[in-house]
């Protein structure tokens, strides 16, 4: 009997997705048309919130102490800097579209462990008169709304479009179906919001009071979080495309990629490794283009190509496990 271990190498894998992806081009689209209106419509900055908390900084370190001022002027640099980001894919917490232009993050095992592959870029500077200015809570929570309705349709659209291409069926357009899926990403961010905090503010506070007590021994808790952290995030990281490929739900979709993750485990770090190395490399050499606006061009382009290759690799990777003999052998045992 075949096993998992039967299926195509990593290589193999990432090979049939780009070749998947050349005959499925119309994909590309979604990246490439969220890169242009992050690019082409006005940005958002937290400009007047974060002067309200310089303001407050400045009237609260009133100490003459060289230490309090040197600290005082560095947070006012650090707020002054921050006032300048366009906030918007700071705010996209639903999203898993690439985007280039405007700062992302690395592939599988980093800060977006639980997401698909982002490259390295710089934030953008929003500058007046242009641009929108968030000037209370009410306006922020408008912005984090509307920014994360267009990223989960957006997401939902992608994921499913690369689950078709991988599974190699005909151009399709299912509503329906793409709305389930934004759904049930929706109640997966709502899952994983609802564990950070139950366990990771309790932590939080007790490894804080800790590190006064002992920071020895508390910088050695944190190291260890941090790599708990990150093994839980490996074990999470294909919980979307089991969402997409089995049309599972939430918690089912999380048990499924536990599961593969621990039968795959050394070829799902090399997999990640792998993306990591490739993404990373790219937002290395991605870094001179950024100084023109055809260099900008030019990123946009090729990380919809090079980020959606690998998007699909995740998918072609899932769906070998669910047609390999010992997954349905594992199903049907458990369906007794």
């Amino acid at each position: 009997m075949a096993s998992v271990s039967d299926k195509p190498s990593v290589v193999d894998i990432i090979s049939e997705a780009y070749s998947t992806l050349h005959r499925s081009w119309w994909i590309l689209l979604v990246p490439v048309v969220i890169n242009l209106l992050l690019w082409l419509v006005p940005g958002v900055s937290l400009a007047p919130l974060y002067e309200q908390f310089s303001a407050l900084v400045r009237d609260s370190v009133t100490s003459d102490t060289t230490e309090m001022q040197d600290l005082r002027d560095q947070t006012l640099g650090l707020l002054a800097q921050l006032a300048l980001d366009d906030v918007r894919p700071q705010f996209a917490w639903l999203n898993v579209v690439p985007y280039a232009i405007y700062g992302f993050r690395a592939a599988g095992a980093s800060a977006d462990a639980l997401g698909l592959p982002f490259l390295v870029a710089v934030p953008a500077v929003v500058t007046p008169p242009q641009g929108w200015f968030i000037h209370n809570a009410g306006e922020l929570f408008i912005l984090i709304l509307a920014v994360n309705t267009i990223g989960v349709l957006a997401s939902a659209m992608y994921l499913f479009l690369l689950s078709n291409a991988s599974q190699h069926r005909a151009f399709s357009f299912d509503v329906a179906l793409i709305l389930r899926i934004g759904a049930m990403l929706m109640l997966y961010v709502l899952l994983l919001a609802a564990a950070v905090v139950i366990l990771l503010v309790p932590l939080s506070i007790f490894t804080f009071l800790l590190l006064n007590i002992n920071p020895a021994f508390g910088a050695f808790v944190v190291f260890l979080g941090s790599g708990v952290w990150l093994w839980v995030g490996i074990y999470l990281g294909f919980t979307r495309e089991f969402i997409v490929l089995d049309q599972a739900g939430p918690v089912k979709a999380i048990q499924q990629s536990f599961r593969m993750v621990r039968r795959l485990f050394w070829r799902v770090l090399l997999l990640q490794f792998v993306i990591f190395v490739i993404v990373a490399g790219s937002g290395v050499i991605f870094t001179g283009f950024l100084a023109t606006q055809l260099g900008q061009i030019i990123i946009v382009a090729i990380s919809a190509y090079l980020n959606s290759g690998l998007a699909m690799a995740r998918m072609a990777f899932v769906r070998n496990y669910l047609a390999s003999p010992e997954y349905r052998s594992l199903t049907t045992a458990q369906a007794r």
